[in-house]
C-alpha cells in the first residue's frame, strides 16, 4: 500500500501539460530592404549577398520552430499593453530554423547561445510571435514570426498548445542580417507572408514520460496484488 501511495503521490507532482510544439511553416519573400549607418533610413532593393549568398525578392523560405509550453516569464520585459505578455527563458527548449529555397544560407538558433523570446497577446487583438537572435563576431542574425487576428483566438494570454493558422489574418515572417565590419555598418531586412503553417506531433516532456511510467508501475502494482489476493 505504501508503495502505491508513494507512486501516486509522484504522479501528482508531476507538470501534466509541459510539451514542445513545433510546427513546419515556409514563406514568401515580398520585402526586401537596405539599411546604411547608423540613421534609420531605409530603401528597398530587390537583390542583396549575405554571407556570399544572394536573397533577392520573390525567394522562398522553409523552417521550423519549436517552443515549450512552460517558458517562463521574462524577468526584464520591455513595456507591453495590457493583456500581452512576453516569455524568455534561457533553460527553455526553444529553437528557429529556416533556410531559403534558392540559395545555401542557413539559420538556426541551436547552439549558439541565442536570445529568444515569445510573446502572446489576449486582448482586442489576439496575438502571438516567436523571436530568435544570433550574435557572431561582428554580425548580428535575427528572426521571428509573427500571428494575429481581431478574434478571441486565446482564452488567456499564457503560452498556447496549438496555433490555429486559418484564423490568422495576420501571418508574417522576418530576418535581419546586421553586418558592423567596415567604416559602415549595414542592415539587410527580408520579410514577406507566412504561406503554410503545419503543426508536428508535440513532443512530451520527459515528466510526462515520467508520469507515464509511474501509472504503468501503478497498474502493474494492482494486477499483482490482485494475483495474490486470489
Amino acid at each position: 500500500m505504501k508503495t502505491l501511495t508513494a507512486l501516486i503521490c509522484l504522479m501528482l507532482a508531476l507538470p501534466a501539460k509541459a510539451a514542445l510544439v513545433t510546427y513546419n511553416f515556409t514563406a514568401k519573400i515580398s520585402s526586401l530592404t537596405e539599411q546604411l549607418g547608423n540613421i534609420y533610413n531605409p530603401r528597398p532593393i530587390e537583390t542583396r549577398s549575405v554571407n556570399g549568398e544572394l536573397i533577392s525578392l520573390g525567394y522562398t523560405v522553409k523552417g521550423s520552430f519549436t517552443y515549450d509550453t512552460s517558458t517562463r516569464p521574462s524577468q526584464n520585459p520591455i513595456p507591453l499593453p495590457q493583456g500581452v505578455v512576453m516569455y524568455s527563458d534561457f533553460t527553455a527548449t526553444n529553437k528557429l530554423d529556416f533556410s531559403f529555397n534558392q540559395n545555401n544560407l542557413h539559420f538556426t538558433s541551436a547552439g549558439e547561445n541565442p536570445y529568444q523570446y515569445i510573446i502572446v497577446g489576449d486582448g482586442s487583438m489576439d496575438g502571438f510571435s516567436f523571436s530568435a537572435r544570433i550574435k557572431n563576431n561582428a554580425s548580428t542574425s535575427s528572426a521571428y514570426l509573427f500571428l494575429s487576428a481581431y478574434e478571441d483566438i486565446f482564452s488567456s494570454n499564457g503560452i498556447p498548445e496549438n496555433l490555429p493558422a486559418s484564423r490568422f489574418t495576420t501571418k508574417i515572417f522576418s530576418y535581419t542580417f546586421s553586418d558592423f565590419q567596415g567604416a559602415t555598418s549595414r542592415s539587410l531586412t527580408a520579410s514577406g507572408e507566412i504561406t503554410s503553417l503545419e503543426l508536428t506531433s508535440p513532443v512530451p516532456e520527459p515528466s510526462s514520460y515520467a508520469m507515464f511510467l509511474a501509472g504503468l508501475a501503478v497498474a502493474a502494482f494492482a494486477v499483482r496484488r490482485r494475483q495474490t489476493n486470489s
